[in-house]
């Protein structure tokens, strides 16, 4: 037996498969001296724990391996001894000591505890604005909203933002204001921004502000009147007519000569909305000329000879517009009314819609908007003109009426005598655009003739290329003498602005 005994003891202190050091409670110096999964505290070895910063990781003296702790929840393998009894394991609970220390436990602000093991959870205030709760013996009034503390500036919104027990001291809310425009008198009250204002302006809770439109009104209270109104196609005459404003924000004041409309693509030039219509006076009133035969005075002249006759060009919608109209009476309709004829490339950009060739934003012809030749064919037996804007669809923009059938319109010419590159022969020639009610296609103003063909076959007709805005390549049908005086060639005009 004492053999026995002896061989254990050798073999006790020489096996090296079993632990060597000093077990738990038993007296140490170092760490050293303790088992591995122990750690030397206060001179005897103990259970190692992750000190109160933990760090998911091992305490000072790494007696406890850590390394494959899983803390995702409670549990799970490799997070060590669960000293508290709270199923969460020292690898991975902060406090092992206090079971209602853990990951993932809802945090208890103001009780100086870090509940849920999260140093980033705040314990104290709350909103980080450097001050504390008030119930805990801070001055903050809601320490969950960091614009809310002693150090900030009173806002009109309903709250006590200064933690003064005062609500929007200082603002003299419900006392009355002055509204703007058409937005009448108020009382002063909180917006959305912290600030204040008159309750009848735009926004405000008895909001009078309404979407601007062209009465010479401020209608949307912001201290502007009319701008970006849309137009009016209405002409200033009567009381209007001189009175410096501008009464159909169209950008022009007390202008002369009916509606007219800014120029499409033309920055500081203006159009006629309609075809000009020739009148005795330059108010637009007494005798119309032109409508349905050639009655015009003697000495309003169809050539170059002087007028000693003026008669003025008016822009009126539902009236016939005025034929019979030369080059040479166009030009000095527009010129007695302080206007001119318009240029190829003004009239072209405000007949078409962008990119298209017709008034009605298309590439390709389409039956029944214009005032075309073929507009009701083969029913149709008699040619004439229509009043003006009387064709809704026949539009661009809704602005410009009729540029593309009714009545052929003469422009102002691309050459004249005084300039030294006018091709030769095209010195006393026009161009007019648009083309007309008329079935007639002529060729430099000769060979006139009737516009026959088969319209059973569509590739046959030409007139719908004929009706577009600009003139096909190709197209000598809009050259004519500029004395040439047809039934179907009226005019239109446009000025500069100011």
């Amino acid at each position: 037996m004492k053999w026995g005994l002896l061989f254990i003891v050798f073999l006790d202190s020489c096996n090296p498969f079993l632990p060597s050091g000093k077990g738990l409670g038993e007296p140490c110096v170092t760490d050293s001296d303790c088992l591995s999964s122990l750690s030397c505290s206060n001179g005897y070895c103990e259970r190692a724990r992750p000190d109160a910063g933990f760090d998911a990781g091992v305490d000072a003296g790494d007696s406890l391996d850590c390394s494959l702790a899983d803390c995702s929840k409670h549990g799970l393998d490799g997070q060590g001894p669960d000293l508290d009894g709270d199923e969460w394991g020292a690898c991975c609970d902060c406090d092992d000591d206090d079971p209602d220390v853990h990951p993932m436990r809802l945090e208890i602000p103001y009780n100086d505890k870090d509940d849920d093991c999260d140093p980033a959870t705040l314990d104290w205030d709350l909103d980080s604005d450097g001050h504390d709760d008030v119930e805990h013996g801070g001055d903050d009034c809601d320490d969950n909203n960091p614009d809310v503390n002693p150090g900030v500036q009173e806002k009109c919104n309903g709250i006590d933002d200064n933690c003064d027990e005062r609500i929007d001291e200082g603002f003299d809310l419900g006392s009355p204001c002055e509204g703007m425009g058409q937005c009448a008198e108020g009382q002063l009250e909180c917006t959305s921004d912290g600030g204040t204002r008159c309750n009848t302006m735009p926004g405000g809770s008895q909001d009078q502000s309404s979407e601007e439109i062209c009465d010479q009104l401020d209608n949307d209270c912001d201290g502007e009147t009319d701008e970006d109104a849309p137009l009016l196609l209405v002409a200033e005459d009567g009381d209007e007519a001189g009175d410096g404003l501008d009464n159909n924000c169209n950008g022009l004041i007390d202008e002369k000569g009916g509606v007219m409309v800014p120029a499409f693509k033309s920055p500081g030039v203006w159009i006629d909305a309609y075809e000009m219509t020739v009148y005795e006076n330059s108010d637009c009133s007494g005798t119309r000329y032109g409508e349905s035969s050639d009655d015009y005075p003697e000495g309003f002249y169809p050539d170059s000879t002087n007028h000693t006759v003026s008669l003025y060009s008016c822009s009126v919608p539902g009236i016939i517009p005025s034929g019979y109209l030369t080059y040479y009476r166009a030009l000095m309709a527009c010129r007695n009314q302080g206007k001119r004829l318009c240029s190829k490339y003004e009239y072209l950009l405000a007949c078409s819609v962008e990119n298209g060739f017709y008034p009605y934003n298309g590439q390709s012809f389409q039956w029944g908007y214009c005032n075309d030749p073929v507009m009701t064919y083969p029913q149709r037996t008699v040619f004439s003109p229509v009043p003006t804007g009387s064709m809704e669809g026949c539009s661009a923009r809704g602005y410009t009426f009729d540029m593309s059938g009714n009545l052929a319109e003469w422009i102002a010419p691309l050459c004249h005598p005084a300039i030294s590159n006018c091709p030769a022969g095209h010195e006393n020639y026009g161009i007019v655009l648009g083309w007309s009610y008329s079935n007639l296609l002529c060729f430099h103003g000769d060979n006139c003739q009737p516009n026959v063909f088969d319209f059973e076959n569509s590739n046959a007709a030409p007139i719908p290329s004929a009706s577009r805005c600009s003139v096909p390549p190709n197209f000598h049908y809009s050259i004519y003498p500029r004395d040439t005086l047809r039934a179907d060639f009226g005019g239109r005009c446009c000025v500069d602005g100011p």
